[in-house]
C-alpha cells in the first residue's frame, strides 16, 4: 500500500511538472515572438521617413521594391537614411520646443510681441534647415540611382517639393486651395 501511495504521489509530481514544461515552453514561444515580432516592426518603423502624411513613409522596403535597389545601394540608403533620421528629428525636436515657447507666450496676460516674432524667426530658420537636410538627402540619393531609378526616385520625394498653397484658416470664401475662391484671388486675371 505504501509503495502504491509513492507510486500515485510520484505520477501526480510528473503530471505537474510534465504540465509546467509545456506552460513554460509556451512561455518561452510566445516571449521569442515577442521580442522578433517587437525588433522587426520598431525597425520598419525607426526606418521610415514621412514625406507627407497623406503619403506612404519612405523605408528601406519601399526603396528596395520600388525602386530595385541591389544590396550597395540599400547600404548606401541606410547610411543616409541614418544620418538624415538624425538630422530631421534634432530639428523637428527643437521646432516643436520653439511651437511650445510660442504658444505658451500667447497664453500670457500681455503677450511680448518682439519675443513672439523672435520665436517666429526662429521657426522659420528650423524649418529652412529642415528643408536644407532633406535636399541634401535626395542628392546623396539621387547619386546612388541610376536614370530609371532617379525618375522613380523623383516621384518619391515629389509631394516634398510641390506647391500645395496655404491653408485656409476659416472665414469667408476660400476653400484653403492655392486657387481658391476667396477674396484673395477676387482681383487675379
Amino acid at each position: 500500500m505504501l509503495t502504491q501511495k509513492i507510486k500515485m504521489k510520484t505520477e501526480r509530481i510528473n503530471k505537474v511538472l510534465f504540465w509546467t514544461v509545456i506552460l513554460l515552453a509556451i512561455l518561452n514561444i510566445t516571449t521569442l515572438t515577442t521580442i522578433f515580432y517587437g525588433k522587426y516592426h520598431k525597425t520598419t518603423e525607426d526606418e521610415s521617413i514621412v514625406i507627407n502624411s497623406e503619403n506612404s513613409p519612405l523605408n528601406g522596403r519601399m526603396f528596395r521594391e520600388n525602386l530595385n535597389f541591389d544590396n550597395e545601394q540599400m547600404n548606401k540608403f541606410r547610411e543616409q537614411s541614418r544620418d538624415f533620421r538624425y538630422k530631421a528629428n534634432e530639428i523637428i525636436g527643437n521646432m516643436n520646443r520653439l511651437k511650445g515657447s510660442l504658444f505658451n507666450e500667447l497664453q500670457r496676460p500681455h503677450p511680448d510681441r518682439k519675443r513672439t516674432r523672435e520665436i517666429s524667426d526662429s521657426i522659420g530658420i528650423a524649418h529652412a534647415n529642415l528643408k536644407e537636410a532633406s535636399v541634401d538627402f535626395y542628392l546623396k540619393l539621387k547619386e546612388c540611382c541610376n536614370q530609371d531609378q532617379n525618375e522613380l526616385l523623383k516621384n518619391m520625394f515629389s509631394p516634398l517639393f510641390e506647391e500645395r498653397g496655404h491653408q485656409n484658416m476659416g472665414g469667408r470664401g476660400g476653400n484653403g486651395h492655392k486657387n481658391g475662391n476667396g477674396n484673395g484671388n477676387r482681383n487675379r486675371n
